[in-house]
C-alpha cells in the first residue's frame, strides 16, 4: 500500500495564519476597487469577533461569504500565489523527501476551500482538504479535529493508502495523531499548551521549532 502524508496549513506548511492574510489581502483589493460595501462588511465582522459577539467559525463563514461574491478565481489564485513567500522551509524539506518517497500527500486544513485547493495544486499536492464555503451557517462544516479524520479515512479507504507522517502545529489534531500512532508525527513550532498536552499523552511526536 502507498504511504499517506498529512499536512496542516496554518502554523505548520504556512508561518502563520492565512485567515488574517487573507482579510489584509480582501481589504487592499477592496480599497483599490472602491468597493465600500465589502470594506465595511470586512470592518464590521471583525469587530464583532474581536468583542466576542462572533465565534471565529462564524466570522469565517461571513468573510468567505462576502469574498466568494466579489473575488472571482483570479483573485484567489494571487492569494494563494502571495502564501508562497512565507512558507516553512523545514516542512517543504520533509515534504519533498516524503514526494521522493513516492508517498501520497494530502494538504489537511480547516482553511478556506477557496484558495486551499489553488495553493495545493502549487505545491504539487496529491489532495487537499479544506473547509468549502456553504449558504447557510448551519452547514458550515469546518475540516478539524474529527471530521478532518473521517475524511481521511475516507480517502485511505478509496485510494488504498497507510497513514505514515502527519505534520500539524496544534492539538486539535490530537485525533490525527492518535489515528498515526505507529507512524511518524511532526509538530512544528507548538503552543506551551500544544507541546503539555502530548506531553501528558502516550501519543508518539517530536517538535521542530523553526522555519529555517
Amino acid at each position: 500500500m502507498k504511504k499517506l502524508t498529512v499536512i496542516d496549513l496554518d502554523g505548520t506548511l504556512y508561518d502563520g495564519s492565512t485567515l488574517k492574510q487573507l482579510y489584509r489581502f480582501a481589504m487592499v483589493k477592496s480599497f483599490k476597487r472602491i468597493d465600500v460595501v465589502t470594506i465595511m462588511q470586512l470592518l464590521w465582522q471583525n469587530l464583532l469577533s474581536l468583542i466576542g459577539i462572533k465565534t471565529h467559525r462564524e466570522a469565517k463563514h461571513a468573510l468567505m461569504l462576502r469574498l466568494e461574491m466579489v473575488f472571482d478565481e483570479k483573485d484567489f489564485e494571487n492569494f494563494a500565489m502571495s502564501l508562497t513567500d512565507k512558507l516553512n522551509n523545514q516542512v517543504l524539506s520533509i515534504m519533498k523527501k516524503k514526494r521522493e518517497e513516492n508517498h501520497f500527500i494530502v494538504l489537511s486544513t480547516a482553511s478556506p476551500e477557496a484558495y486551499c485547493m489553488p495553493l495545493a495544486a502549487m505545491l504539487s499536492f496529491d489532495a487537499c482538504h479544506a473547509t468549502p464555503t456553504t449558504l447557510r451557517l448551519d452547514d458550515y462544516v469546518e475540516n478539524r479535529s474529527r471530521n478532518k479524520t473521517t475524511r481521511l479515512k475516507q480517502l485511505i479507504d478509496t485510494k488504498h493508502l497507510t497513514i505514515d507522517t502527519v505534520l500539524t502545529d496544534h492539538h486539535d489534531d490530537l485525533p490525527l495523531i492518535e489515528m498515526n500512532r505507529e507512524g511518524l508525527n511532526i509538530i512544528v513550532n507548538p503552543s506551551k499548551e500544544t507541546e503539555g498536552i502530548l506531553k501528558l499523552s502516550d501519543l508518539n511526536f517530536r517538535i521542530i521549532t523553526s522555519s529555517k
